[in-house]
């Protein structure tokens, strides 16, 4: 599962168990602003994830999840999609828009990989390492598609518009 935390909330985006496959669901759950616990019942978004998605990784930052990468065991694709869903601040949920019941395609992607890493700093998502290559998590064993590339990203919000701006390898 992708995990963020933002606002109070955590999240859980996608993920696998070995009856079901990977998933497209979203969960998230209040944290107890006093104790610091989360609650033993959680939610599941009104939006669902683009792709059902395993290895993915998240970052919430600016009223938004983005969910980045991943892979789909069932039909064997890897992904550099960066998927993105606007946040309901006073409920926590993920909601349904009237277009679509999925969270939105960047117009820009990531280096196609599985277990990639992502943070958030500055107003930018920075998302290194991953594999490129096999299925995880027992099939790969090439080294040569583990990735070193650093990519950064910078997304602008007008109104209800996520925009992408700038991508660039940092280091390799």
């Amino acid at each position: 599962m992708a995990p963020a935390v933002y606002n109070g909330y955590v999240y859980l985006a996608g993920g696998a168990n070995g009856s079901v496959g990977q998933t497209n669901t979203i969960y998230y759950n209040k944290i107890d602003a006093a104790t610091g616990n989360i609650g033993t019942v959680w939610s599941v978004a009104s939006m669902t994830l683009d792709h059902s998605l395993r290895r993915a990784d998240a970052v919430a930052m600016n009223g938004y999840l983005y969910v980045v990468g991943g892979h789909d065991g069932g039909t064997l694709t890897t992904y550099g999609d960066i998927e993105i869903g606007k946040i309901d601040m006073s409920t926590g949920n993920i909601p349904i828009t009237a277009h679509t019941s999925l969270l939105t395609d960047s117009v820009i992607q990531v280096t196609q990989r599985w277990d990639a890493r992502a943070v958030f700093a500055n107003g930018y998502i920075y998302v290194s390492g991953g594999c490129s290559s096999g299925n995880p998590p027992a099939g790969w064993a090439a080294v040569g598609g583990v990735s070193t590339v650093v990519e950064d990203f910078r997304f602008i919000t007008l109104a209800t518009t996520v925009l992408a701006r700038g991508r660039m390898a940092l280091a390799r």
